[in-house]
């Protein structure tokens, strides 16, 4: 490995309390991962990458200064390398006041009109570039904030990123976006309005957005917004195909061990530029494997639908968790969602656990007309802070496309841990999925493929840790934060390290 072309990050904070008045406090964090391995069946077989990335952080009384570099280095003959500062801001902060510079994350009401996310510590990858970089999407430009009493005033200028393009490409930040969100707050009620113009290739589109959230009595809030498309050459409350707009709704109830979420949406011709809007999806996203990979996506192009979700905790600390969610998408065809999802969590003697759930779906627009799941993890409290967990998933699937397909899917994993501090895991996925199955053999087509893995994480410290990965792990749709991904499959070593300092 060529030293003189990788980023060495080390990070180390001396802090002296007496001087932190006058000097300011500086601190970051750091990301290094290293993979020796490659998608399977892809050639080298043993790929090796390495992948860096150092956040800076100083801080003077009302100043605030920030600053990210990323490295990407692979040991082949393509031209992906590249080292950068992707990221820096600068923002004041004064009473009322709040002034920021360069690369920022801002959601306007709900993300129906624009949301911009990073999530922390995920690395992305696309499989037509192969080059890694952080999971984000922000905006590079300037913004003010201010509030006084009753009032308060959003306000931005900048350029999103595209993060489809890898570093260093020219279409990264080719859209331009302007808004300016003012709300009161009355008894308890905050009333609100977006004026929000997009440009791309030249052309300009103005959007507005109109919301209102608030308090109830009886334990109830409540949350409303309608954006619109004001350059469609539709009239405001025309809510016909050509129109472009979105709705969404929720209400809220909870008292004592109970709570209960319902919430509408009704999103056609919304999908703004390269994808800068993101309202709720009112899809429940699962912590479990297979679920997530199996979440719904929602099609902001022409869906309407709701999701109600009731959960109520027992008094010897049980829980018993329902999701209903329901779509509608009206495009050349009719497509219909549907998920019902039951979990129960029982904790047991000792500190031990079980936690079971069953999931029935269907989802016509990727022609799943049955989609069956169910799983438990349970976890035994050995000694002291030992413990041992099993989790087990398994699927079925059946497909209507010209021929009809039934699909498994299982995963089961072991996980041997301390506390925090150290974790010993195996895990075993099996599919006979024809997508993921499907490979080229020496004389015949593969129906069925095996995933075996092996991994460790220790944390010496709350500032260090560090993970390691042996194995091949399955790739697929993974969901975070309101945002699904492509995770690629990878076969061989990965290794990393996280600091903060």
């Amino acid at each position: 490995m060529k030293l003189s072309n990788t980023l060495i990050i080390i990070g180390c904070l001396v802090a002296f309390p007496d001087t932190e008045k006058l000097y300011g406090q500086l601190s970051g964090n750091s990301i290094s991962e290293y993979q020796l391995g490659n998608i399977p069946e892809y050639k080298p077989d043993y790929l090796s990458t390495l992948y860096n990335q150092l956040n800076l952080n100083y801080r003077y009384k009302g100043l605030n200064t920030s600053a990210r570099i990323e490295q990407f280095y692979a040991n082949d003959s393509t031209p992906r390398d590249y080292l950068q500062l992707s990221q820096w801001q600068v923002n004041y902060r004064q009473k009322g006041l709040d002034l920021k510079a360069g690369n920022f994350y801002e959601t306007l009401g709900r993300g129906l009109l624009f949301r911009s996310f990073e999530i922390p510590a995920s690395i992305k990858e696309e499989r037509f570039y192969r080059i890694r970089q952080g999971f984000y999407r922000d905006i590079q430009g300037a913004s003010i904030k201010y509030s006084s009493g009753a009032f308060r005033l959003k306000a931005l200028y900048g350029k999103p990123l595209q993060n489809t393009f890898p570093p260093g490409s020219e279409y990264r930040r080719t859209e331009t976006l302007e808004a300016v969100q003012p709300e009161f707050n009355i008894k308890k009620q905050t009333l609100g309005t977006i004026l929000m113009r997009h440009s791309a290739l030249g052309k300009y589109t103005l959007y507005s957005s109109s919301y209102i959230q608030g308090s109830l009595p009886y334990h109830f809030s409540y949350y409303g917004e309608y954006a619109r498309n004001l350059s469609d050459g539709t009239q405001y409350t025309d809510l016909s195909n050509p129109a472009s707009y979105g709705t969404y709704l929720s209400l809220n109830h909870s008292l004592g061990g109970y709570g209960a979420s319902l919430e509408y949406k009704s999103y056609r011709n919304l999908l703004i530029g390269s994808g800068i809007s993101d309202p709720p999806t009112l899809v429940r996203e699962q912590s479990y494997r297979l679920l997530n990979r199996s979440t719904h996506l929602t099609e902001l192009r022409n869906e309407q639908g709701y999701q109600l979700e009731v959960f109520y905790s027992f008094p010897d600390n049980k829980m018993l968790t329902f999701n209903h969610a329901w779509a509608e998408n009206s495009m050349l065809n009719t497509f219909h969602y549907q998920e019902w999802f039951l979990e129960y969590y029982w904790p047991l003697p000792s500190g031990s656990s079980l936690k079971v759930f069953q999931d029935f779906s269907s989802d016509e627009i990727i022609r799943e007309n049955l989609r069956y799941s169910g799983g438990m993890y349970y976890t035994q409290v050995i000694q002291n802070d030992w413990s041992l967990a099993l989790e087990s998933e398994a699927q079925h699937i059946n497909r209507n496309y010209t021929i009809k397909q039934s699909v498994t899917n299982l995963y089961f994993g072991l996980i041997l841990s301390r506390g925090a501090k150290l974790s010993l895991s195996g895990y075993y996925e099996f599919s006979d999925d024809p997508i993921v199955a499907d490979r080229i053999a020496t004389d015949k087509i593969e129906k069925r493929r095996h995933f075996w893995g092996l991994g460790a994480s220790y944390r010496p410290t709350a500032q260090q840790a560090f993970q390691l990965f042996m194995g091949e792990r399955r790739g697929g749709p993974a969901c975070t934060s309101g945002v699904c991904y492509e995770v690629l499959d990878f076969k061989g070593i990965e290794f990393r390290w996280t600091t903060k300092f």
